[in-house]
């Protein structure tokens, strides 16, 4: 209602100079007449009806405060973005130095880890070269005195052979047989005695 009586306001204002003009009949005369007069009531009404609408009703006011708060609205949004951004940031950076901590840390595992097993390997072999080792000599140990043994008996034997011929030649028949059973007696203890000392 209020609303409709302001547009009727306005609309009497605006059509006053008009209806006054015609009232005259069209005729103007010099100096201020009535037509300056509803000129001046029609500008005077018009302001009237403008300082009203928007002063009076706040229409200035609250469009003004409506774009304060939406501007203050806006500034505060964007302060509260920004500083998630910034938090955001901050924890990628925190993220990242963890993650090049732990890279690191990764590394340094792998080469402990390396080193350990290669000390592990080379144990290991050294462990297992002196296995070998110990297995060889003795191998070694029991072929020598395989081959000792051997080379004895094989002595001994041409000994003998050589003994016996020579005491044939030069003995008898009884004589060389009690100097040859003597003689493989005392070969009988020497190869005891050899066999206790190997």
């Amino acid at each position: 209602m209020k609303r409709l009586l302001q547009i009727a306001t306005v609309a009497l204002g605006a059509l006053a100079p008009a209806v006054a003009l015609a009232a005259e009949g069209g005729h103007h005369e010099a100096g201020f007449g009535m037509i300056e007069l509803w000129y001046v009531v029609d500008f005077l009404i018009f302001a009237f009806v403008l300082w009203y609408v928007l002063f009076k009703k706040g229409t200035v006011q609250r469009f003004l405060l409506a774009r304060h708060n939406a501007a203050k609205a806006e500034m505060e949004e964007a302060t509260r973005l920004k500083a998630e951004a910034e938090a955001k940031l901050a924890e990628y950076a925190r993220l990242r130095a963890g993650l090049d901590a732990e890279i690191a840390a990764i590394r340094e595992q792998f080469r402990v880890d390396g080193e350990r097993e290669r000390e592990r390997i080379l144990a290991d072999a050294k462990a297992q070269a002196e296995r070998l080792r110990v297995t060889a000599e003795k191998q070694l140990q029991q072929e020598t005195a395989k081959l000792r043994e051997e080379l004895e008996h094989e002595v001994v034997k041409a000994v003998l052979e050589a003994t016996e011929a020579q005491v044939k030649a030069q003995m008898g028949g009884t004589a060389q047989r009690q100097l040859f059973n003597s003689y493989i007696k005392d070969l009988e203890s020497l190869d005891s005695l050899g066999r206790f000392a190997a």
